[in-house]
């Protein structure tokens, strides 16, 4: 983080390049991943109670600092502050997972923040500590645990995410077999590419299975009705698609032809030229609405002299006779 630092410092700004499916992905979208986790950690106070309550400004400037130090389309606004809402609340987790809970019973090792996170002030940390010792907070946070308990295949991508998986992937595999039951059974496995989990391991079996009986032609697909769904038997939700990561939609996803990646700055420069190219072309109507009202009114203007000199010429002669 201290070399962005000093990239911001001297100016320079690393392109962030996006997916078939509009998510950023590679190296400089893995370091703006972590940029992003230590402005919100850093800039945005532990004691607000959620995100909603943060206000805009602050917001702005997380973003134009993430602007600074990064090249993004406009559009990614909303992405990137959704992921620094979510590091953020991580964050909050964390702290009051390893750092206040185990020690709740013994309150002068609460006095002070973690080391770690020196950064936080001291009133800060006393008033966070006070808000999880309370006692509708610890229901809420049993509710909460036990919802999350009810998760039946959790993933192991840790911070990698769907968009860096299938970067994995891509340099072993032939793209047009990287299709979303891939990515959800990858997201899956360990290591040794088992799959620790039961349930998971049997919904793995049937997604292998399934997708045999295309192969085989036994089987057809069609949009949302694919192999993970059959697999998963359950239909897509509206608003969000399984087994590729946040920030996608059905329509993006299912309407899109494959293997299109794109960089910001492509498209950005694409944006610009068709503005451009606009103004330029009201440019030139106005250039030429203008000369054919000029060219009309001298025409008017040279037949009126010259029905002028028509009419006084004979005039002129009669007057020149004339003792």
């Amino acid at each position: 983080m201290h070399r962005i630092v000093r990239q911001k410092l001297l100016g320079v700004r690393k392109n962030v390049e996006y997916n078939e499916k509009g998510q950023p992905h590679g190296k400089a979208a893995k370091e703006m991943q972590s940029y992003i986790g230590v402005l919100a950690r850093t800039k945005i106070p532990i004691t607000i109670p959620t995100w909603k309550k943060v206000d805009a400004e602050s917001k702005n400037k997380l973003w134009e600092s993430v602007e600074l130090a990064f090249v993004l389309g406009p559009e990614s606004k909303k992405m990137e502050l959704s992921s620094a809402a979510c590091k953020w609340r991580e964050f909050k987790f964390r702290l009051t997972s390893q750092f206040i809970l185990p020690f709740k019973e013994i309150r002068e090792l609460l006095s002070s923040p973690p080391q770690e996170y020196n950064f936080i002030e001291l009133a800060d940390w006393k008033a966070f500590v006070s808000s999880r010792l309370y006692e509708d907070w610890e229901v809420l946070h049993n509710e909460q645990s036990e919802r999350w308990a009810l998760c039946k295949y959790p993933h192991r991508m840790s911070r990698l995410g769907y968009a860096g998986l299938e970067d994995e992937l891509l340099k072993t595999m032939d793209p047009k077999d990287i299709d979303r039951a891939t990515l959800w059974k990858k997201a899956h496995e360990d290591k040794s590419r088992n799959i620790p989990n039961e349930k998971a391991k049997q919904l793995g079996d049937r997604i292998d299975e399934l997708k045999k009986q295309v192969s085989d032609g036994m089987l057809k697909v069609d949009g949302s009705n694919d192999v993970l769904t059959m697999a998963l038997e359950i239909s897509e939700h509206g608003g969000r698609v399984r087994g590729v990561g946040g920030y996608v939609t059905p329509t993006v996803y299912f309407n899109q032809p494959r293997r299109r990646r794109g960089n910001v700055e492509e498209a950005v420069r694409v944006s610009v030229k068709k503005i451009l190219d606009e103004e330029r072309g009201e440019r030139e109507k106005v250039v030429t609405d203008l000369n054919k009202f000029w060219a009309e009114r001298f025409a008017a203007l040279e037949a009126a002299l010259k029905s002028n000199s028509q009419l006084n010429g004979p005039i002129l002669s009669q007057v020149q006779r004339t003792p």
